[in-house]
């Protein structure tokens, strides 16, 4: 299951910054090492929902925090 998460969370980031990340929003106001820190939800089916921070230099997206809430 955790193998099947993370696949889902790595499609869902690269989506979203290939796309203009239209489902994102800021995380925090403070930059993250120099960067801006963006978070978006994402539902996982049977594992629950999660909230993503992850922040992004160069193409490549840095998950920063994945909070996980199942029903």
């Amino acid at each position: 299951m955790q193998k099947i998460a993370k696949q889902k969370i790595a499609t869902a980031i690269e989506k979203e910054t290939n796309t203009g990340m239209t489902k994102v929003k800021l995380a925090i106001r403070n930059e993250v090492n120099g960067l801006p820190c963006y978070e978006f939800r994402l539902n996982l089916g049977k594992i629950g929902s999660v909230r993503i921070a992850f922040t992004v230099y160069n193409d490549l997206a840095t998950i920063r925090v994945v909070l996980v809430k199942s029903f």
